[in-house]
């Protein structure tokens, strides 16, 4: 992928998740919304100043659903104005790498294209009309995987992962449990998403975005990745902290 570095979502800790992987934050050029609920997006005004403050010079490269511009005009210009003219008073420091290049996105379809890799984007289903929500594919000699962010299953994330060689998916919790909480319009449960991977004929799938109750509960992980395997005959993959594989 020409060694670019894509980060999706910005939620909390992912800074040091980066440098714990062997990466450097100021090496991250791309950075995807998937939506703007606060555990996917707490950790952007760290992310953001922190990696300026460390060096970074060119503008960090970010798309996502209507509202990024906002949360990025509101951080530099309000929230941390005081912090960055601070900083700017240190010699040499210029507050380019603070203004980033945005991208929102309000129609289905192509997003980027840079060298090798290009990115597309569909809406999905997480509690319209209040949440505007995106999912990703991204091609890159002959792969391809989609990243989606939280969701309902929905016809729009079974397009946009045919035949993908990864797919990148939230098995929050059960479907009673969902259904109980009063989620089920937010989320998708675990034989829910086997039948979604299947209709999509992805070849790996990997859960995520477990909820507190169950994300160190490895016999619930177990059993949720059963249910998946129910519906789903591709490989089912416990999605974890600095969990690493080719594609």
């Amino acid at each position: 992928m020409d060694d670019d570095l894509l980060l999706f979502d910005c939620g909390r800790a992912v800074t040091t998740r980066i440098m714990e992987a062997g990466f450097a934050p100021t090496d991250v050029r791309y950075l995807f919304f998937t939506h703007h609920h606060f555990d996917h997006n707490s950790e952007f005004p760290y992310f953001l100043l922190v990696t300026w403050v460390m060096g970074r010079k060119q503008p960090l490269q970010i798309c996502g659903p209507e509202g990024t511009q906002r949360l990025h005009d509101t951080l530099v210009d309000q929230v941390y104005r005081e912090d960055i003219r601070s900083r700017l008073t240190l010699p040499g420091r210029s507050d380019e790498g603070l203004r980033a290049a945005i991208t929102e996105i309000t129609q289905e379809g192509p997003v980027w294209e840079r060298g090798s890799w290009y990115a597309r984007a569909v809406f999905t289903d997480h509690i319209p009309p209040y949440i505007k929500s995106l999912a990703y594919r991204i091609e890159n000699q002959g792969k391809s995987v989609v990243i989606a962010g939280d969701n309902a299953p929905c016809r729009s994330i079974i397009e946009l992962s045919r035949n993908a060689d990864l797919l990148v998916h939230e098995c929050t919790e059960v479907e009673d449990e969902l259904a109980a909480r009063g989620f089920a319009r937010w989320h998708t449960g675990p034989r829910q998403l086997g039948v979604l991977a299947q209709k999509a004929g992805v070849r790996k799938l990997i859960l995520k975005h477990f909820t507190h109750t169950i994300v160190d509960d490895e016999a619930r992980l177990e059993a949720m990745a059963a249910a998946v395997r129910e519906h789903f005959d591709g490989e089912v993959i416990i999605g974890r902290d600095l969990l690493a594989m080719d594609i």
